[in-house]
């Protein structure tokens, strides 16, 4: 019959001689006497093991083996014989010793791992808190609070030195001004904040171009908005990448005229005679000049002489009724040449009568022309209104084809002792390629 390794062996069981029981001290039980008065001796443990040679052992002796080794003795044998296996040989010291150094370079190891990445932790949240600025993702990279720099920002040509951004009010103001005079064709270079306020405002986000790490990144624009992060960065290169004659100022001294005294080549950001903190927040919107300052002044000489010489040729036309002082500005050469070529065009087939040309735009170059026109009466008639006179009058307007299309036109209303108007206005700057090859230099 097959045995059951799981089944622990039944012990031989011998017979128990009468005696007193396990662990009951002798003489407890009546009528049982001590074994010592027999003259037998007592087990180690009070009536176990053997009393004299060639006697059985005692049940709970030293030669009998216990349940729980008779069950571990069982296991063992059969994971031998049905599994293979065989007990681990116990390690030599040397190999113990190695057991032991790694056991040690793996609680440091974890305890490395444990403190870089708790220093990393820390180093990512302190960077990510400081990162955000008191208007939010609106301000520039390079601004700082205006408080905080106001102090130390006393080189204000320096590339190194960092500025504040310009104020709401005042981007607000160079935003609007943009919107309404600079065409969507050009492209304007700003920093991060004006160029956010140029979106706000309706001028297309494709139309802008955010520089942020070179001044050479204008060159890739038609205008710039020159504010106090800007100049700061783009530092001394900035003259020979822009115009001298700003087209608007906005801020800081605008009321002085800035573009009047740049013929010499002062140009912007030179702070001559400028308060530090004023001359940061101002904004200034210079035109590109492409090819270096020298060469954007040669074409503009050209084509301020070819302002006067059609201004002059215009102000003869006597198709034409200049009121107020419309007719000096023509002859000095302060009107856009595209102006010149629509009344040009205009008085071949009509009587006009100009009422005035627009209003220079604050802060604005001396040397920068009109570039809008009010026309207050076609052939006797009212240029605004429904009469066919001034239908014909919009209707030949809207058919000039580019460069020559304006910007914008409207009927403006009149008011006391001043007439209703058709207004004309073309983007600026004005476009390079108007100055014939003919024209007096």
């Amino acid at each position: 019959m097959s045995q059951n390794f799981f089944e622990p062996r039944t012990p031989v069981r011998r017979p128990r001689p009468p005696g007193p029981a396990l662990g009951l001290p002798p003489g407890l039980v009546p009528g049982l006497e001590p074994a010592a008065r027999e003259g037998k001796a007592a087990g180690p443990s009070g009536g176990g093991g053997p009393s004299g040679p060639g006697e059985p052992p005692r049940p709970g002796g030293p030669d009998e083996p216990s349940w729980l080794r008779i069950y571990w003795n069982t296991l063992r044998s059969f994971v031998r014989r049905h599994l293979g296996l065989r007990p681990k040989a116990p390690a030599a010291p040397g190999e113990q010793a190695a057991r032991r150094h790694r056991g040690r370079a793996l609680a440091v190891t974890v305890l490395v791992l444990a403190v870089v990445s708790a220093a990393a932790v820390v180093v990512l949240r302190d960077r990510g808190g400081s990162g955000t600025g008191t208007e939010g993702s609106d301000r520039p990279t390079a601004a700082v609070d205006p408080k905080a720099s106001a102090s130390g920002s006393s080189s204000g040509s320096s590339s190194a030195s960092v500025s504040p951004s310009t104020p709401p009010p005042i981007r607000d103001a160079v935003a609007t001004w943009v919107a309404g005079h600079i065409g969507p064709t050009h492209v304007v270079a700003c920093d991060v904040a004006v160029c956010a306020a140029l979106v706000s405002h309706g001028f297309p986000a494709g139309s802008t171009l955010t520089v942020t790490s070179s001044p050479q990144q204008l060159l890739g624009a038609d205008v710039a908005v020159v504010t106090g992060p800007l100049r700061a960065m783009a530092g001394d290169a900035l003259r020979d990448l822009t115009g001298p004659q700003p087209l608007a100022v906005f801020g800081g001294d605008e009321g002085d005229g800035a573009g009047a005294g740049d013929e010499a080549g002062d140009g912007p950001g030179s702070g001559s005679g400028t308060d530090a903190a004023a001359d940061a927040q101002r904004a200034e919107v210079l035109p590109i000049a492409h090819a270096g300052r020298t060469a954007y002044e040669r074409v503009a000489a050209a084509d301020r002489a070819e302002r006067r010489f059609s201004g002059a040729a215009l102000a003869a036309n006597q198709r034409i009724t200049f009121q107020g002082g419309t007719r000096a500005l023509l002859t000095s050469g302060h009107v856009d040449l595209r102006v010149c070529a629509l009344l040009a065009v205009l008085s071949s087939g009509h009587t006009l009568t100009v009422a005035s040309f627009d209003a220079p735009a604050p802060g604005a170059g001396a040397d920068v022309p009109r570039g809008g026109v009010a026309i207050s009466r076609v052939d006797g008639a009212p240029a605004t209104g429904s009469g066919p006179q001034a239908a014909a009058l919009r209707a030949l307007v809207d058919a000039q084809q580019p460069p020559y299309r304006p910007l914008r036109t409207a009927a403006r209303t009149g008011g006391a002792g001043t007439p209703a108007v058709l207004t004309v206005l073309y983007d600026q700057p004005a476009p390079d390629g108007l100055v014939s090859a003919n024209s007096p230099s």
